[in-house]
């Protein structure tokens, strides 16, 4: 007997836009991946893998941070990922598929930002600058010490160490 795979992925009729189902795993704070086949959120940048932030105290690994509470956020859930028209839906930097997903009727990245581990990603989409004015007013994860941006990040930029 044939069992159905962990994701569906089907092309939405008449449309280009595909459409992803099932459980899902963080690869990183913005790539996701359903039945093997990465996915980057829509619309959102979230610190990279290896980066760090400081919360005013010390310096902690945000990067891996996002990663896990992404996956928590996930985890045993059905998530539902349609293809956003993202550069023929496809993201330049990482040529992933671009996806808006949700799990339980809430969006991803819209938590994701509200939460402040993650940043509204202007170039592509004004969707969540809102969310993003939200945390940062209300000074939640990356709002609550200081943070090179993970697109600066990804150019090299780092934070000053002090002089000793």
């Amino acid at each position: 007997m044939l069992f159905a795979p962990l994701a569906l992925v089907a092309l939405i009729a008449g449309a280009d836009a595909a459409q992803f189902i099932g459980k899902a795993q963080a690869i990183a704070g913005d790539v996701i991946v359903i039945n093997g086949t990465p996915l980057r959120l829509y619309g959102i940048d979230a610190p990279e893998p290896d980066q760090t932030c400081n919360n005013t105290l010390v310096d902690y690994p945000c990067g891996q941070t996002v990663i896990g509470m992404l996956n928590l956020f996930l985890r045993g859930q059905e998530v539902v990922c349609d293809q956003r028209p993202l550069s023929a839906g496809i993201d330049p930097e990482t040529h992933l598929m671009a996806v808006r997903c949700m799990v339980g009727g809430l969006d991803v990245s819209e938590r994701l930002v509200r939460g402040g581990v993650a940043l509204a990603d202007r170039q592509w989409s004004e969707d969540y600058v809102a969310a993003e004015e939200i945390a940062q007013a209300a000074g939640f994860g990356l709002w609550a010490g200081e943070f090179v941006r993970p697109w600066d990040w990804r150019a090299g930029v780092r934070p000053a160490q002090p002089e000793q």
